[in-house]
């Protein structure tokens, strides 16, 4: 079969399976609704014919088989593997457990939002050209080191021998090969710029998705983001604020950790890490973080506004007043006057927010 009529199919066969991905990702929208194990069951049917057109040689019941024959094909990523694996197990669970009622909750529709979407990504990316990116960045890797060793010889490194005379074929063959390598290079700068404009794309994607309300759809973005590029603290501080507000606060502690060790001096990664501390109430750790985001960041409000709810925790509410007065009123208010109200022999004559 070509490139052309493999992508074909496998569109195909998406086409087939979104309409059925709807109506499940309508029947769970609402907490606590029963996943109907006969509508999930439509829809990984369909979805394995998919996964059974991408990879054609694995065994057809076999995810495991396909995700590795995707995997060599260089069209599947990690993140995508784990995504579809989560997604068969939860399959088998919810079709094999007739006694057992399996109730939609956040984490499920995430899943099931991760599954469909890799098995979306890998539609998109059955075209051979897309197959070739990696071996095309390692020839350009290849010839970068090539040029930067030519470029830089050793001081005491006698002249180099003039060059015999090529013969007509050497020539053409150096012209062939050299235009290869080019043509690699030129695919893998594509592949890469056009890589960080996803990277960008993706965040952007998933701050627009999180200021709108549709915190799955920004978990998704985020976590495509702080996958495609490991240096990025962004995703990481936005997917632990997801997590805090949806009240995991340990896996907001760890994501907010990787962020502050991904980059240091991002104000915000040391905020929020100190947010969920306090939320996790720890309010002298949270203090500590607070007061390292305004060393990096002195006019950032929301740091001031929670310092002070911090020290208030502490039962530092003189120290509590002044930075709330600072940070003028906001959510760290009701925050202070709750911890004044557990401690009514310390409280300070100046209300919080009065100028």
């Amino acid at each position: 079969m070509s490139s052309a009529s493999f992508a074909e199919s496998a569109r195909a066969a998406w086409t087939a399976a979104r309409p059925l991905w709807r109506e499940l990702h309508d029947a769970t929208r609402r907490d606590g609704t029963v996943v109907s194990p006969e509508s999930l069951a439509r829809v990984w049917q369909a979805t394995a014919s998919v996964l059974h057109t991408l990879a054609p040689n694995a065994a057809p019941d076999d995810v495991k088989a396909q995700i590795v024959a995707l995997r060599q094909q260089g069209v599947c990523t990690l993140d995508e593997a784990h995504a579809l694996i989560d997604l068969e197990a939860y399959v088998r669970q919810v079709t094999t457990d007739g006694a057992v009622a399996h109730h939609a909750t956040d984490a499920t529709r995430l899943m099931l939002a991760r599954g469909e979407a890799a098995v979306e990504r890998l539609v998109q990316t059955a075209d051979a050209a897309s197959v070739s990116v990696p071996l095309a960045a390692e020839y350009a890797r290849t010839a970068a080191r090539t040029a930067a060793d030519v470029a830089t010889p050793r001081a005491d490194a006698p002249p180099p021998p003039p060059p015999p005379a090529a013969s007509a074929r050497t020539r053409s063959s150096g012209f062939v090969v050299g235009l290869v390598v080019v043509c690699f290079g030129a695919a893998a700068i594509a592949a890469l710029l056009f890589s960080g404009v996803g990277r960008r794309d993706a965040l952007q994607e998933g701050i627009t998705a999180y200021e709108a309300g549709q915190r799955m759809v920004a978990r998704l973005a985020f976590e495509r983001a702080a996958v495609d590029d490991p240096a990025d603290a962004r995703p990481l501080v936005y997917l632990g604020r997801l997590a805090r507000e949806d009240g995991d606060v340990r896996t907001s502690r760890r994501l907010l950790e990787q962020a502050v060790q991904r980059d240091a001096e991002y104000a915000l990664a040391h905020r929020e890490l100190a947010s969920a501390l306090l939320a996790d109430g720890q309010p002298e750790l949270a203090r500590r973080f607070y007061v390292r985001a305004l060393g990096l960041d002195a006019d950032d409000r929301v740091a001031q506004g929670f310092l002070g709810c911090a020290l208030a925790r502490l039962g530092r509410f003189d120290e509590a007043n002044r930075w709330v007065q600072r940070a003028g009123p906001g959510d760290w208010s009701a925050c202070v006057t709750d911890a004044r109200a557990l401690s009514p022999s310390v409280l300070p004559s100046t209300p919080p927010g009065a100028p």
